[in-house]
């Protein structure tokens, strides 16, 4: 778990956001992260073989669910 805390000099809003990471056994693990605008982010990370892992990822705004701004992704990676 983990937490941060921001404030940019220019402005008077203070950002915070809240983070957890759990490994389900050795080659999976879940993340997890909320701001305080709304922004939710997780994923999921999985070793599928030695030479290859791949990632799963969204980013939603849950203050605005029914705009378009929802981000998923795929990532794959295959080292030689």
């Amino acid at each position: 778990m983990g937490g941060e805390l921001s404030k940019a000099s220019d402005k008077t809003d203070v950002s915070i956001a809240f983070g957890c990471m759990y490994k389900l056994d050795k080659d999976t693990t879940v993340k997890a992260k909320v701001d305080s605008e709304g922004i939710l982010c997780t994923s999921y990370k999985q070793k599928i073989s030695p030479l290859t892992t791949m990632t799963l990822a969204a980013q939603v705004d849950t203050v605005n669910l029914g705009d378009n701004k929802h981000k998923f992704g795929l990532q794959l990676n295959i080292t030689p």
